[in-house]
């Protein structure tokens, strides 16, 4: 499992489109995107996230209630993982994509791609044990068929390029230059750092592309990484991330 401490986004870059996956550094959301123009079966999403059809159930407001078109198991502590289907959703997502050391923003979410997501909500109690649960362990437990679905989802659309991935605090100017990046600043200059995207450096690493973006106080640099690959599989799908993304240890008890 990769942290869910850190935000993160993942896009596969295909002939046809991006597929996009973030997730929040609270653990309690997964929200993937991909283009309006293509369609995704019911059966996909059912069966490699292995939930079931939803229904509706005792809502004390409503008396009854559908949250979304999926729901897994009832949780151990109340409360199922509501997942939807949606071509217009309340919630969006910025992804980042590296185009001839150039950044390219895609806007996914409202009225702009579809999207598969978590129910980003806590309504359950005695009297209504099936409400939405996002206690981030429930959803955590869904990282791997997400990002399996990210993968499945853009095999269909196209012939797969590249991984896009975005990362905070993963980064600096200096933790790249130690490891024998020659930096390229495409705005802003290394004697003073300018944020709020201002500061925008350009290195390579091996066959992958990286640049920082300047961000804020609490997150000063953004990586954006991209990295051509070749007949994408699952396994080479979680190596490639592997290499940027920290695993989650919870020998501290950091989920709930």
């Amino acid at each position: 499992m990769f942290s869910p401490m850190q935000n993160w986004t993942v896009s596969l870059e295909t002939s046809s489109g991006i597929v996009g996956l973030w997730s929040c550094w609270l653990g309690n959301h997964f929200m993937l995107g991909y283009p309006l123009n293509f369609n995704v079966e019911v059966s996909l999403i059912r069966e490699t996230l292995g939930v079931s059809d939803g229904f509706p159930v005792s809502d004390n407001v409503f008396n009854t209630r559908q949250w979304a078109k999926f729901f897994s198991g009832r949780q151990e502590k109340g409360g199922r993982v509501w997942i939807d289907q949606v071509n217009n959703s309340a919630d969006s997502m910025h992804i980042n994509l590296i185009d001839q050391k150039k950044l390219v923003d895609i806007y996914y979410g409202h009225e702009k791609s579809n999207i598969i997501e978590t129910i980003r909500l806590n309504s359950h109690n005695a009297d209504q044990p099936d409400g939405p649960t996002c206690e981030a362990r429930a959803i955590q437990a869904y990282q791997q068929k997400f990002l399996l679905l990210t993968l499945q989802i853009a095999q269909k659309l196209g012939k797969i390029v590249a991984i896009n991935l975005t990362v905070d605090w993963l980064f600096t100017p200096e933790k790249l230059e130690s490891k024998g990046c020659q930096l390229e600043y495409l705005a802003g200059t290394k004697m003073q750092y300018r944020p709020r995207g201002e500061t925008v450096i350009y290195t390579k690493k091996g066959d992958a592309e990286i640049i920082l973006k300047s961000g804020n106080e609490l997150v000063p640099w953004i990586s954006v990484i991209r990295k051509p690959v070749q007949g994408l599989t699952y396994e080479k799908f979680i190596e490639v991330l592997s290499e940027f993304l920290p695993k989650f240890d919870n020998s501290k008890g950091l989920l709930p």
